[in-house]
């Protein structure tokens, strides 16, 4: 297995990239759960659909990342649940190079529909399972495996966001009535690749999708770099969620990292 670095580790200002540490990537839109502190709890706001990444479109993306000099993190999780791609392994293997994440419920571990070794191998640094069913199997796993986490996200078919200190999913719990007025330096340093090729601004946002462009009409680097993005990020560090429509009514604590990347976007727009 590949050394790692810590997922917010500091990443060295990169010209073509600055601040970004983590990409994230959502490889379905589909998956086999309907928690209750999900949109997808209901079909009319967040329905399941059959669409698939496809290995041309990560190549492409990487071939982004390696032309940038990308120092960061991938992380498959998104929308859906990364392991319902059927090429989820051969996904995982174009950014070997790379410290690669998985986010997974585990239903297709425990399904023995794919296994801890075949995630590793195919270049996974870091496994994630969130446990929503309090499965004391998972304390074998993590004895075995190393780099592999188990958080309890318990689902007890009641909405316990409160409890368990979800974010609102940009606004889509309809939890929150009025703007939120707090930093947030999440577009910083992290963006979301859409399975279709759709630069996403942010990996929360469950209301509205905010596609910024897409790599098969533009450059990562430009997209990143470019006037839209920046403009969000600007208002967004000095708290002003209000004046981004797709933000206004999210409440996801997104101050707690990337300090760091935004104080290098404020110092660059002097």
């Amino acid at each position: 297995m590949k050394p790692t670095t810590g997922r917010f580790a500091f990443i060295k200002p990169n010209p073509k990239l600055l601040g970004l540490t983590c990409v994230e990537i959502n490889p379905t839109e589909l998956c086999n759960r309907t928690c209750s502190f999900c949109p997808r709890h209901d079909p009319k706001l967040w329905p399941n659909q059959n669409l698939q990444m496809t290995i041309e479109t990560a190549e492409l993306l990487r071939s982004n990342l390696d032309d940038s000099n990308f120092k960061g993190w991938v992380a498959f999780a998104g929308y859906g649940e990364p392991t319902l791609n059927p090429k989820i392994l051969e996904l995982i293997k174009v950014f070997k190079d790379y410290n690669v994440e998985l986010i997974t419920n585990g239903d297709n571990i425990l399904k023995d529909k794919i296994s801890v070794d075949d995630l590793y191998d195919a270049g996974v640094n870091r496994l994630m399972v969130s446990d929503y069913d309090r499965n004391p199997v998972w304390k074998s796993f993590t004895d075995k495996y190393p780099h592999m986490i188990v958080r309890d996200h318990y689902d007890d078919g009641t909405d316990r966001y409160e409890e368990h200190d979800f974010n609102n999913r940009g606004g889509a719990q309809g939890l929150i009535d009025s703007p939120v007025q707090r930093p947030c330096f999440i577009p910083s340093y992290k963006l979301m690749f859409d399975w279709n090729g759709d630069i996403i601004l942010c990996p929360v946002n469950w209301t509205v999708k905010r596609v910024i462009n897409n790599i098969n009409k533009e450059t990562l680097s430009n997209i990143w770099m470019g006037e839209e993005f920046t403009g969000i990020r600007q208002k967004l560090i000095r708290g002003n969620r209000k004046d981004v429509s797709t933000c206004a009514n999210c409440d996801v604590k997104g101050d707690i990292y990337g300090r760091q990347y935004a104080d290098m976007w404020l110092e660059k727009d002097k």
